[in-house]
This record gives C-alpha cells, sequence and structure tokens, in this order.
C-alpha cells in the first residue's frame, strides 16, 4: 500500500513540476518564471548596500558620511536608469518606480539641512573631535597616543563647555542631539 502512495505522490510532483498536462510550452507551475527578478534583486541590494553603508558610517554628523552616501545614491540612479523599463512586466515597473522614488527621497534627506539639524549641531560643539576619531578608528589608522591623549582632552573640555552653554534647547533638537550621540556608542 505504502508503495503505491509513493508512486502516485511521484507523479503528481513530476506533473506539477512540469506544468502538468494543462501547461503551455512547458511553463512549470511551481516555479513560474520572474521576469520582475531582475528588479526584485536590485531592491534587495539596494538595501544590503544601503544598511551596510549605514552601519559602516554611522557618525551622523560626518562630512565623509555625508559625501560616501551622496555618491552611493548617484551611483543608484545611474543603475536603474540603466534598467529597460519597457520591458519589465507589471510588477517590475512597480518595483521599478518605487525604488526610484526611495533613492530620491533618500538622496533629498541627506541634501535637506533642516533647522532643527543646525540647531542640533550647536549643541554637540564636539561632534568634529568624535567623528574624527571615530573614522580614524573604523580606517585602522595608526594611533598617535600624545595626539590621541590631546584630543581626547581637548574632547572633554569642549564636552564640560556645551553643559554649561546649553541654556534651555528647543526639544526637537535636543531630542535629534541626543539621537545622534547616541548612534556613536
Amino acid at each position: 500500500m505504502t508503495t503505491r502512495w509513493v508512486a502516485i505522490a511521484a507523479v503528481v510532483a513530476g506533473a506539477l513540476s512540469c506544468g502538468g498536462p494543462g501547461a503551455r510550452g512547458g511553463v512549470a507551475l511551481l516555479a513560474p518564471p520572474r521576469a520582475s527578478g531582475d528588479m526584485i534583486s536590485l531592491v534587495e541590494r539596494y538595501q544590503a548596500d544601503r544598511a551596510a553603508l549605514e552601519r559602516a558610517h554611522n557618525a551622523p554628523f560626518s562630512d565623509r558620511r555625508r559625501e560616501r552616501l551622496s555618491k552611493f545614491y548617484a551611483d543608484w540612479e545611474r543603475t536603474l536608469a540603466a534598467v529597460d523599463f519597457g520591458t519589465l512586466i507589471q510588477d517590475g515597473k512597480v518595483d521599478y518606480l518605487l525604488l526610484k522614488n526611495q533613492i530620491r527621497h533618500d538622496r533629498e534627506a541627506l541634501d535637506r539641512k533642516s533647522n532643527v539639524d543646525e540647531a542640533a549641531r550647536a549643541l554637540l560643539p564636539f561632534s568634529g573631535i568624535v567623528t574624527e576619531l571615530e573614522e580614524k578608528r573604523r580606517a585602522f589608522e595608526a594611533v598617535d597616543s600624545e595626539q590621541a591623549a590631546g584630543r581626547l582632552v581637548e574632547l572633554a573640555r569642549k564636552v564640560k563647555e556645551a553643559r554649561k552653554d546649553v541654556g534651555s534647547p528647543d526639544r526637537p533638537a535636543a531630542h535629534r542631539a541626543a539621537e545622534w550621540t547616541d548612534r556613536l556608542r
């Protein structure tokens, strides 16, 4: 009896994977071709690359981060421009337009300097030192201990001054400054 069920299961699986008797042109039912598969892989690659860049350049007030992300968005706009929109199926066209809008939105967000960002920068006068030290650490640059110690003393002095001069900042700027500082941990 079990041999009979194994034989039936094999026939059914074979029929489904080959498209069965109603299939046109030998198209498989279990693995339909995905003409939009290229767009899916592009979207996934964009998301993975962007997440990797965000992890690698996590100092939000870093000029190097800004330059690298700006280049990343420009490269992706060129990559997307090379895709032939007319040959995509409907799902691929939707993915194309969504990715194009996401890249445009991300680039504009990077380029936009809001009043809140400027007020938050004023609350973090020591950010340049932190960014410099973090970028050198991530680049595995050799450490000159005397120079690093001097920078840390200067950092401590600037943090102390910033605490005295903070006054009563507006809440959005304070929250943004706190968010940026937490990202450095």
